[in-house]
């Protein structure tokens, strides 16, 4: 949790962080020293940490601090090989449709610096299945297959409905599961 608390103390520093309050293995609670501080942080977007999501909510008196409640987390997504003729914003979209919500590419994708795939940002549904090649019809009629990698991967567990692990792994249910004492 020392890490996380010095990653929020970095990020936010410019938005005036009062405090931080951590749940252990859970989420942690950010305060802000102005409400506008703290709207420009929920303006900003998506933030990575370790190549995993933080999820940044406002909070209010009927928010219950549990993992469970995320439906959708943003994951970033390589399309290896992919033609240089569909990494235009309307093209990849498209493409990732398969996928997810398209939000964005990478600068590198955008300014066509480093050519080996495309790498976008995508908002998901937690739980599902992932594919590791999408097939796709251009303009043209042609038939393309490109394969993906993700950079991490949402996964929820069927026994506490926790995100960041499967039920073999759940401190809760896993063990009442596999029979152990």
């Amino acid at each position: 949790n020392s890490v996380l608390t010095g990653f929020i103390k970095r990020v936010w520093q410019a938005n005036g962080v009062a405090s931080i309050a951590v749940r252990n293995r859970g989420p942690c609670l950010v305060r802000f020293k102005t409400k506008e501080q703290q709207q420009g942080v929920l303006r900003n977007g998506h933030l990575m940490f370790d190549n995993k999501p933080v999820i940044v909510k406002e909070w209010n008196d009927e928010m219950k601090l549990v993992k469970h409640d995320v439906e959708t987390v943003p994951i970033w997504a390589k399309l290896n090989d992919l033609e240089l003729k569909f990494w235009g914003e309307a093209c990849l979209s498209k493409i990732c449709k398969k996928i997810g919500v398209d939000v964005k590419a990478d600068h590198i994708t955008q300014q066509r610096t480093y050519l080996s795939y495309a790498r976008v940002m995508l908002e998901v549904q937690v739980g599902r299945d992932f594919p590791n090649a999408i097939g796709f019809i251009d303009a043209k009629g042609n038939s393309h297959r490109v394969t993906v990698t993700y950079d991490w991967v949402p996964r929820r567990c069927d026994g506490c409905q926790g995100l960041g692990h499967v039920v073999d792994e759940c401190r809760v249910h896993g063990e009442a599961l596999q029979g152990k004492p």
